[in-house]
């Protein structure tokens, strides 16, 4: 399973509300990124490998750890509550 696909997993089990393959149009500019959360009145994207994203993404490698990328959302979730 790609790391997208392992990170949509372990996030959905701790019960994180997320969403998989999500479109984000950003003044008129459209993309595709892997994940998505929800934060606020918004929306986080998340994307592995080197497709174009909006700003403010976070953005990981195609082979990056799940666990490190886990890490990595949890604490940028911290910085919106």
């Amino acid at each position: 399973e790609s790391p997208a696909g392992q990170l949509y997993v372990r996030l959905k089990e701790l019960g994180i509300q997320i969403e998989g393959e999500w479109w984000v149009d950003e003044e008129g500019t459209a993309y595709v990124v892997d994940l998505a959360l929800p934060i606020k009145e918004s929306w986080l994207p998340v994307a592995f490998g080197e497709r174009p994203v909006p700003a403010g993404s976070l953005r990981f490698g195609a082979k990056d750890e799940p666990d490190v990328c886990l890490r990595e959302i949890q604490a940028r979730l911290r910085t919106f509550k």
